[in-house]
């Protein structure tokens, strides 16, 4: 027993010592994980806080432009109007798509900067255009959050420009929604048909929008999702869906 307790005794210290220097290993693992991970998060944060300086000089440089796609009658083929979507001329990146920057903008909080600027060029645009050719251009549509409707100069902008009814309309998405009420479509449904201007709710058929925002906003035009709209066209079942969302369009005219 006695030469027992000392051999037992090494056997505990050296289990003891390959616990700590297993727990040393763990802790040592962990650290750098979490260096590694501090690093990455500062990468991001710096690379944000780049994205967001560039959004705020191409405001001032005007590098964001609306390019106009036509609308045509799937009757006739004439074209029934043009709506502008914005693409940022970038000085070292060549011409960028909203995906490149439209979520760093709703960080930085300039999406109504960005919807402003694409509103005025394009008024500035289809002023232009109705001096040179000498009739009326095709209805303008425009995209608007809720930001570019809520600032103070937006309806100023929008009489300045002294356009017939129905010549301009701006895109709508179930952002324009309350939390839990349908008062702000209304609200902005009254703003828009008082400036003489047109509502089109986009996005229908995916995201919150339903049979209350139509009611809420009634609508001159309905866009539905092409998440919807491509799968939908593949099989006669889906295709009756597209009628009825059309017909329930049709209803609120």
């Amino acid at each position: 027993r006695r030469l027992a307790e000392p051999r037992l005794q090494v056997l505990r210290r050296r289990e003891l010592r390959a616990l700590v220097r297993g727990l040393a290993a763990l802790v040592s693992k962990e650290i750098s994980l979490l260096e590694r991970g501090a690093v990455s998060l500062r990468r991001e944060a710096e690379a944000a806080r780049l994205i967001h300086d560039d959004i705020a000089r191409g405001l001032e440089r005007a590098e964001f432009e609306p390019w106009y796609q036509p609308r045509l009658s799937l009757a006739d083929g004439r074209v029934t109007g043009v709506e502008a979507v914005v693409r940022w001329r970038h000085p070292d990146r060549g011409v960028l798509t909203p995906a490149d920057f439209l979520d760093a903008a709703a960080e930085a909080g300039t999406l109504a900067e960005i919807d402003r600027a694409m509103l005025t060029r394009a008024l500035a645009d289809r002023a232009r255009l109705a001096r040179s050719a000498g009739a009326p251009p095709p209805p303008l549509t425009l995209n608007a959050g809720r930001g570019l409707l809520a600032r103070p100069d937006f309806a100023g902008l929008v009489r300045d420009a002294a356009l017939p009814p129905g010549a301009l309309a701006f895109a709508l998405n179930d952002s324009h929604r309350g939390a839990d009420s349908d008062d702000p479509l209304r609200w902005t449904a009254d703003l828009l048909a008082g400036l003489g201007a047109d509502a089109e709710l986009s996005d229908f058929g995916v995201g919150r929008a339903g049979v209350s925002t139509l009611l809420a906003l009634r609508p001159r035009r309905l866009k539905i999702h092409r998440q919807v709209l491509r799968p939908a066209l593949e099989t006669e079942a889906g295709r009756e869906v597209i009628r009825a969302m059309a017909a329930m369009a049709s209803a609120l005219l």
